[in-house]
């Protein structure tokens, strides 16, 4: 099969698993939103931001091992290594982050908006279980099997949206609701590691510290970690913000809107699942030249995607937030959100495949820098207009924050993947 075969092909079940997530999600936040009440589907959402922000404590080594598994120089015993020593960190990452994220709940996020113990230990379970699954989760993407990789949509993406919906429906509270989700995040992480068991036969599934395989991990892993890490505080951080300077109705009206930027700007993120292990095929002399008519094309394609967003935003958005939601006070104060965070939608869509193919050219620590950049710039610019713009704080500071770094990002992609070409086809 040929290469953009291969993509098209893999992009379009990413696309087809990420699409009836929306789909899901369309029918479920308005459930939620009359089941539990504005204020305390804000506190869901907070405490439900923790799961995604947690995940990222993983020194990115779910993406080095990706890296390592799908390069075709390395032999199949280092590859067994490799795997192996990942699965021997998470083990040990798993238990650390449960516990930092227990006291984290405990003794800060609970000050903000309390909760019962119960309930910030059943996230803490969650947060345990879905980052101990990570390293299983990677394999069908190195094997590009990306239609059982999507069996995590299926599984924890219905629970999480239609299926807790109902839940809500007849047992409104957040006790019953996590434990629920606990309980798909375990059943997802069983059915990976059947899938580990038939790629690593044998004890070559069982985890196995190398030193040598540990730092080539963590090495590659860490530069991708940090922004990684910036890129889900930057997206969680509003929540945290906006609940403690105004109240939970507030996370709700910006977080609506945020969510819906979020999940259109997430279709260009499933594009660079397959995209990574595809790009880090291609870096080679012969194919260099491949890799760059792809990504020309595919950042033309995004680009008209996003000015189109723009204008669909503008022009029907209210109308649909209106019928979305069935709240009128709560769409017009949405929209107000939306119309600010498309304009931040077109930039940040521009950012995921030259961030990839960086990657997969060992060049992590460039999208991190940029990432983090950003981040910090979003966190000090909330701090300074949330008092004056309210739950339109964020929005602005989201969008700015965005118009300042990815601009800057995109010239650097272009001028050291031009420097990485000339270099390649010249030695």
């Amino acid at each position: 099969m040929s290469i953009k075969k291969t993509l098209l092909k893999n992009s379009s079940i990413n696309l087809l698993g990420y699409g009836y997530l929306l789909l899901l999600s369309f029918f479920a936040i308005p459930m939620l939103l009359k089941s539990l009440g504005a204020d305390t589907f804000g506190v869901y959402l907070v405490y439900a931001g923790l799961i995604p922000l947690a995940s990222t404590l993983n020194f990115g080594l779910t993406t080095a091992l990706v890296r390592y598994l799908s390069l075709p120089s390395i032999s199949k015993h280092k590859k067994t290594l490799y795997w192996q020593t990942c699965l021997w960190q998470f083990i040990v990452l798993s238990l650390a982050v449960f516990l930092l994220s227990l006291l984290i709940n405990l003794l800060v996020i609970n000050k903000l908006v309390p909760v019962s113990l119960l309930t910030s230990i059943l996230i803490s379970l969650i947060i345990f279980v879905n980052h101990l699954s990570q390293p299983f989760q990677t394999l069908p993407q190195v094997d590009q099997n990306f239609a059982f990789y999507n069996l995590r949509n299926l599984i924890v993406g219905t629970g999480t949206t239609i299926l807790t919906a109902f839940l809500a429906l007849y047992y409104p509270s957040l006790p019953h609701i996590f434990a629920f989700q606990l309980v798909l995040h375990i059943i997802t992480g069983l059915v990976f590691f059947k899938y580990a068991t038939n790629k690593f036969t044998g004890k070559n599934v069982w985890p196995k510290f190398s030193r040598p395989a540990s730092n080539k991990l963590i090495n590659f892993g860490f530069k991708n970690f940090i922004g990684s890490l910036a890129s889900q505080l930057r997206n969680q951080f509003s929540k945290f913000a906006l609940a403690g300077m105004l109240n939970p109705q507030a996370v709700t009206i910006f977080t609506i809107p945020q969510t819906i930027i979020i999940k259109a700007a997430g279709a260009i993120s499933q594009l660079t699942l397959s995209f990574f292990p595809l790009s880090t095929s291609l870096s080679s002399k012969e194919r260099i030249g491949k890799l760059q008519k792809l990504i020309l094309g595919i950042q033309g394609l995004v680009l008209f995607l996003g000015i189109l967003q723009v204008y669909v935003v503008h022009q029907f958005g209210l109308s649909f937030l209106i019928f979305w939601l069935k709240d009128v006070d709560l769409a017009t104060k949405g929209f107000s959100v939306l119309k600010i965070l498309s304009i931040f939608f077109v930039l940040t869509s521009l950012t995921p495949i030259p961030s990839v193919v960086l990657d997969g050219i060992n060049k992590p620590q460039i999208p991190s820098m940029f990432a983090v950049s950003s981040a910090v710039l979003n966190i000090i610019l909330i701090f300074l207009l949330t008092p004056q713009y309210g739950f339109l704080g964020p929005a602005y500071a989201t969008t700015i924050s965005s118009i300042v770094v990815a601009p800057l990002f995109l010239i650097t992609f272009t001028v050291i993947f031009k420097r990485y070409k000339y270099k390649l086809t010249h030695d």
